[in-house]
């Protein structure tokens, strides 16, 4: 059930990482991103309780 509201309320998935150039094909709804935007939105999402579920 949790997985299933959690795919419900994501419009898509940033894939980051050093490696991610190796990806030929994205997953649907992915996209490539870059690790800053990462760890920027990991600290919003930690520092805002209104983010979690």
């Amino acid at each position: 059930m949790r997985k299933r509201r959690v795919r419900a309320l994501l419009p898509g998935l940033v894939i980051c990482g050093g490696n991610v150039e190796r990806l030929k094909e994205l997953p649907p709804k992915c996209q490539r991103g870059n690790n800053l935007n990462a760890l920027l939105s990991g600290f919003r999402v930690w520092l805002d309780d209104s983010l979690r579920f």
